[in-house]
């Protein structure tokens, strides 16, 4: 009987990957998914809130970044605030509106946008572990989720 060395390692090989890399894999996809859908509902209520209460309060945004930080995937937030302006048109004939990033993102005016933008920095352990053994990339997530203030 004739034994082959390399197919029992490539063998032992492949039995390593599918019992405990590749659901080290899947499981990062699954936390994944699940941290980009919550992401999106805190960030969208925090958008919710400031636009019908025209104001961005302390307890407010420490209970969202308390949130944003108990996922497993990290996040960086930035709020930005942007006011309407209206300039007279260059030829003189009407006027333009365009909007300026202020910098008080506390309290709004009606009109004004409150724009959200949620960068991921950082990947869970098991997207990193099977980053590292699969050499797989995982999607990374990226959104902006602005609201005119009534």
């Amino acid at each position: 009987m004739v034994k082959d060395i390399i197919g029992n390692v490539v063998s032992a090989i492949m039995i390593v990957v599918m019992l405990f890399v590749t659901p080290m894999y899947y499981v990062g996809i699954i936390q994944w998914a699940r941290d980009e859908s919550q992401a999106l509902a805190w960030t969208r209520a925090v958008v919710d809130e400031v636009i019908d209460s025209k104001e961005l309060v302390d307890s407010t945004l420490e209970e969202y970044n308390i949130k944003m930080a108990s996922l497993s995937t990290y996040y960086n937030t930035t709020i930005t605030r942007q006011k309407k302006i209206t300039n007279p048109a260059y030829d003189g004939d009407g006027t333009y509106t365009s909007y300026v990033t202020i910098d008080d993102n506390r309290h709004y005016d009606q009109g004004d946008l409150v724009i959200i933008h949620v960068k991921q920095i950082g990947a869970p352990l098991y997207q990193a572990i099977a980053r590292v053994l699969l050499g797989a990339q995982m999607p990374s997530d990226e959104f902006t989720i602005p609201g005119r203030v009534r």
